[in-house]
C-alpha cells in the first residue's frame, strides 16, 4: 500500500495514516512479496538486517509506540534508529541460538 492509498483509505483515522505512512517509510523492502525477500535474502540480494526490519516491521512499530507514545512524531532517522535497536536484537538471539547448536554439536562429537 502506498502512502497516498492510505490516505485515501483512512482518511478519517489520522493515527492510523500516520502509523501507516511510518511504516510504509521505514520499512526497506516495502510492496515486496516475503517470497521474494526470502529469495533476495538467500541471493544475498538484501541483507539480513533490512531482511529482519522488512518482515518485523509492523510488530515493531507497535513495539515503538508502546514504549513511547511520541514515537510517531519522532523523524525517520530517530525511527529508523530505535526500530534498528530490535533488529539488532533479534539478530543478536538468532546469533547466540545457532552458537549454541554449534557449541551443543562440537561437544556431542567430542570435539
Amino acid at each position: 500500500m502506498e502512502n497516498e492509498d492510505a490516505n485515501k483509505k483512512f482518511g478519517g483515522k489520522p493515527e492510523v495514516q500516520k502509523k501507516l505512512a511510518v511504516i510504509l517509510t521505514l520499512d526497506p523492502l516495502a510492496n515486496i512479496s516475503e517470497d521474494d525477500k526470502g529469495m533476495r535474502l538467500s541471493n544475498n540480494g538484501i541483507s539480513q538486517e533490512d531482511y529482519i526490519l522488512s518482515c518485523n516491521i509492523n510488530s515493531f512499530v507497535e513495539k515503538a509506540i508502546a514504549e513511547d507514545e511520541n514515537f510517531l512524531t519522532l523523524d525517520a532517522k530517530q525511527q529508523k534508529e530505535k526500530l534498528m535497536v530490535y533488529v539488532k536484537e533479534i539478530t543478536a538471539k538468532t546469533t547466540m541460538k545457532g552458537q549454541l547448536t554449534k557449541e551443543q554439536e562440537l561437544a556431542n562429537a567430542g570435539l
